[in-house]
């Protein structure tokens, strides 16, 4: 007999690791094989893309609220070590290797703090989505509680196997938000992913409502 509960606990166990090995290889292409100068361009066309698309007003918001958050997570950062001039760091100055080396691991650390950033910001922008279609969204989970009662009127019934290939379709736009808060800024369709996220995650709230199967 099978254990559904087991073979639940597995597919939730592979969905985090696919969402923390896309994760892991976006955050290395972003600290490995991006520069700070083009990284830095690319959050900051982002921004200004965004404001530009949603209001100079609204923008501003999103930005300050990014800003807050950034600022409430550098209070755990450790700060970068000041330099002291000991005799230590003096004589190690002169080799070519150390220096090389910690020019990287300043260069990595302000390319963490960007993606820090990025992910905030990020974070912001859907929240001013999620409240700006909230109206919309709620309308459609309405909608397809209404469907839900004609079916249950009419068949006495809904389908239970189509719930469920909709709640796997709402799971995965969620998976899909989790990696879009780490993937580089595409300036094709960046600024227009946010809204109609929320939009399709409302339709497959939409869809889930309208096929429980459960009697009230």
């Amino acid at each position: 007999m099978l254990d559904w509960s087991k073979q639940r606990d597995q597919t939730h166990t592979l969905k985090h690791r696919a969402v923390l090995t896309l994760v892991l290889v976006a955050v290395l292409y972003v600290v490995f094989f991006m520069k700070l100068d083009r990284y830095a361009v690319t959050l900051n066309t982002e921004i200004a893309d965004t404001v530009e698309f949603v209001g100079e007003q609204d923008g501003n918001k999103i930005v300050k609220r990014s800003q807050l958050y950034y600022q409430l997570a550098q209070k755990y950062i450790p700060e970068k070590t000041v330099e002291s001039h000991s005799y230590v760091e003096e004589k190690t100055s002169k080799w070519k290797q150390i220096r090389w080396a910690s020019a990287k691991l300043s260069d990595l650390g302000d390319k963490l703090e960007l993606l820090l950033y990025q992910c905030l910001f990020r974070w912001s922008l859907m929240q001013y989505w999620a409240l700006t279609l909230a109206p919309i969204v709620a309308a459609m989970v309405f909608e397809g509680y209404k469907v839900r009662e004609i079916k249950m009127y009419e068949f006495g019934m809904s389908s239970g196997k189509r719930q469920v290939i909709w709640l796997k379709s709402f799971a995965f736009l969620l998976f899909m938000v989790n990696v879009y808060m780490f993937l580089p800024y595409s300036s094709n369709f960046g600024p227009y992913y946010p809204p109609a996220a929320v939009l399709l995650s409302g339709f497959a709230l939409k869809q889930i409502t309208s096929h429980i199967t459960k009697a009230f």
